[in-house]
């Protein structure tokens, strides 16, 4: 394995773990808390992640070996990608991808692009969904919810999760969940439950 497949795959953790959907372009769907790799930008170049939350672009992720310094080579690189989305992707601000993010597995450093002469922190962890919505100001009914697991729940209430929750991103308030007695619907109440407090405001 070369050494930048070697980072990807902890960047792809760490963006799993921080309620990220890892997709190619091409499997995207515009109401999941996604990263996109590869995505296509402005000037025929493409950024290695490009996180989307309710269809709109919020962040930029510049992945490199684990060797790498992530210095201002990097930061150009990532920065310019964020003041060139394509003409058609949805945005939170116009023109502008808010969020920066520079990451080799072992390090990330988080750039919000909306705090003028803001400089690099180090994380200890990628951002959730929810919290790059916060640092934006701004707010999704459920477009924040991150990437459920299915580790841990029978097949019945991983389905029935999803789905409730891709009917709440629809727009139906009112859903029903019909399981087999002993299948587990008080768990899957208290899973849906928790959820919904954590990663929304409601």
């Amino acid at each position: 394995m070369l050494p930048e497949e070697k980072a990807r795959v902890k960047i792809d953790k760490q963006l799993r773990n921080a309620g990220w959907d890892i997709v190619a372009r091409n499997e995207y769907l515009p109401n999941s808390t996604s990263a996109v790799k590869e995505a296509l930008m402005g000037g025929n170049t493409e950024s290695d992640y490009l996180l989307f939350i309710d269809g709109k672009a919020i962040a930029v992720v510049e992945a490199k070996r684990e060797e790498n310094p992530l210095g201002d080579e990097v930061k150009k690189q990532a920065e310019d990608y964020a003041v060139s989305p394509q003409d058609w992707y949805g945005l939170w601000f116009e023109k502008l991808i808010p969020l920066v993010y520079m990451a080799n597995g072992n390090k990330i450093y988080f750039k919000n692009m909306l705090v003028e002469n803001s400089d690099y922190e180090e994380l200890s962890q990628m951002h959730s969904p929810k919290k790059m919505l916060q640092s934006i100001g701004k707010k999704s009914e459920y477009g924040a919810l991150p990437l459920i697991e299915k580790r841990g729940l029978r097949d019945c209430q991983y389905r029935a999760e999803v789905k409730f929750e891709e009917s709440l991103k629809m727009g139906n308030k009112k859903n029903l969940a019909v399981l087999a007695t002993g299948s587990g619907k008080t768990y899957l109440a208290c899973l849906a439950a928790y959820r919904l407090l954590k990663a929304t405001y409601l």
